[in-house]
């Protein structure tokens, strides 16, 4: 169900920010959302959107290729969580790394995990990837499950703790992965 959502956020936004134009470039994203507090560049024909749940204690934007249908789009999400609001034992980016590698593999039928240490924005992180089976539509009776790869990045600043995260059919990973290295190469913390 909480997937479900998420996909439906993704889904509003990529209709409401769709530009339709080509992949020949990038765009300058800077956040507005209270506590995301980052900017990058992000493909130009990219659709985005902010989301924030005060409860929660998270605020996340989520760029999503500009495809039409209901298939497996490819994603980046960056995701702020403040500290105050994660378990004692989350507390480190070794454990949010952790908790979020078990949640996907009870979502998802697992096939490869590694993990390594890399500095993002100048930070020091923790970064997984994953190769996956996921189904390859949104709410439909004819899904078939397709490969999907996924990398998922961990690290603190300021009060928070980051997430970001980079998902594609393994049909389309290495173009797109391309463009997520360049989008993360450009990733700031605003000051």
């Amino acid at each position: 169900m909480r997937y479900r959502s998420l996909f439906l956020f993704i889904g509003v936004f990529f209709m409401m920010n769709n530009h339709g134009c080509d992949n020949s470039g990038y765009l300058h994203y800077t956040s507005k959302a209270p506590g995301l507090n980052v900017e990058m560049d992000y493909p130009i024909n990219w659709a985005f959107g902010e989301r924030q749940d005060k409860k929660a204690g998270y605020v996340n934007v989520a760029f999503v290729e500009p495809q039409e249908g209901r298939n497996l789009k490819a994603t980046i999400m960056i995701t702020a969580k403040r500290s105050s609001s994660m378990r004692p034992q989350a507390l480190t980016i070794d454990a949010v790394l952790d908790g979020l590698l078990k949640a996907r593999s009870a979502s998802s039928q697992l096939i490869k995990v590694k993990k390594s240490d890399i500095t993002i924005a100048g930070q020091q992180a923790k970064e997984a990837f994953l190769s996956y089976s996921a189904p390859d539509e949104l709410e439909s009776a004819k899904t078939k499950m397709i490969p999907v790869n996924e990398r998922i990045m961990v690290l603190s600043y300021g009060d928070s703790f980051y997430t970001i995260r980079f998902r594609a059919p393994l049909n389309k990973y290495s173009g797109y992965n391309k463009l997520f290295t360049h989008c993360l190469k450009t990733l700031k913390f605003k000051k």
